[in-house]
């Protein structure tokens, strides 16, 4: 495994990044202004997600990133239960289908942390005739940039030459943590966006998890790694072949391998237990697996102890590594809409933009 990159002191550049991942991030300010972009009531929160496209909300409305890059709302809290989704602009004159509208964000998403709302997004520059992508993050009341991605200045030039300034993806996977994922590189900052830690053997999927004062992550030779954020020293897990990929709650990691079977592994003692088949994609939101991937494509709700709940395949644009829970719902954004179902599976729709 290649050796992780310690970054120490505070950088003094801004950063940006969101899945979430691990936990749901709540904002505590109340009914917001009429000149911000969100507006609702309540609190804001961040749907926990592992991949995919994903949404922010308060108590009445879901803002969800739609495939056009353009934020589209939807009132839940509406009575009559039209299901409908309406773009997340003021402007009654906006065609909504470019970078002028306001719900547009370019080659980005917003997301939650530390109790306020940010943005990350990447702007297009050409640079000695080549294309190049800058990723930054920015706060959404104020517009104050906070974090400007960078390529790690101790990185081998071999690295370097396939990296770049680009936010691919940003993961809030604490109170105090949020994880940037760049080409070649992640970084993990604190609520100031300063840089804690760095590595760059990144595998192919953004997750990330904060368990018990440990950072864990899947490397790109499949392996789960644990870093002690103490001490900064880091070591593989043992695992029950590659692990394809990894989600957690506040008490386990749960991983597929390259077989579709799907594990549960104890961060305590390190060991894991086999609780599923034909599970090759997935995700855990709150008391439920929601699976797919196996021999027979069939697409499966699990308890977390590998009960067989439901089988939600006639659930035909509902994902399972891209499905998130908002109270009694789980979602699903595919290109046109938005796919809804019960918890258990029951009472499947869609909401068409």
């Amino acid at each position: 495994m290649k050796k992780n990159k310690i970054l120490i002191g505070v950088i003094s550049i801004m950063f940006a990044g969101i899945i979430t991942l691990g936990i749901i991030e709540c904002n505590n300010s109340n009914t917001k202004d009429n000149d911000k972009l969100f507006i609702g009531n309540g609190k804001f929160c961040q749907a926990k997600r592992l991949n995919g496209l994903g949404a922010i909300y308060d108590d009445d409305y879901i803002f969800f990133d739609c495939e056009n890059q353009i934020y589209e709302s939807y009132n839940y809290s509406n009575k009559k239960n039209d299901k409908k989704l309406n773009v997340n602009c003021r402007n009654s004159a906006c065609s909504h289908n470019n970078d002028k509208c306001e719900a547009y964000v370019e080659l980005g998403e917003y997301f939650v942390f530390n109790s306020k709302i940010y943005k990350y997004y990447n702007k297009s520059k050409v640079v000695s005739g080549e294309n190049r992508l800058y990723g930054s993050i920015d706060e959404e009341e104020s517009g104050k940039t906070v974090f400007k991605n960078s390529i790690p200045t101790d990185m081998s030039s071999e690295l370097a030459i396939d990296d770049s300034e680009a936010i691919l993806y940003v993961r809030v996977l604490s109170d105090d943590i949020v994880k940037v994922d760049g080409d070649r590189h992640a970084y993990l900052l604190d609520k100031n966006f300063n840089i804690i830690y760095c590595h760059y053997n990144i595998g192919k999927f953004p997750w990330g998890a904060i368990l018990n004062g440990n950072y864990y992550y899947i490397n790109d030779i499949n392996e789960i790694v644990k870093v002690n954020l103490t001490t900064f020293e880091s070591k593989s897990i043992a695992s029950n072949g590659k692990a394809f990929m990894a989600d957690n709650d506040e008490n386990f990691i749960y991983y597929s391998n390259e077989f579709s079977e799907l594990y549960k592994l104890s961060p305590d003692d390190e060991s894991s237990i086999k609780i599923a088949d034909n599970a090759l994609f997935f995700s855990v939101q709150n008391k439920y697996i929601y699976a797919s991937g196996g021999d027979n494509g069939n697409k499966i709700i699990y308890d977390k102890n590998g009960k067989i709940i439901a089988d939600y395949s006639a659930c035909v644009n509902m994902g399972a590594d891209s499905a998130f829970q908002i109270n009694d719902k789980i979602y699903t954004i595919f290109n046109g809409g938005v796919a809804y179902m019960d918890l258990d599976g029951k009472n499947y729709g869609e909401m068409m933009q």
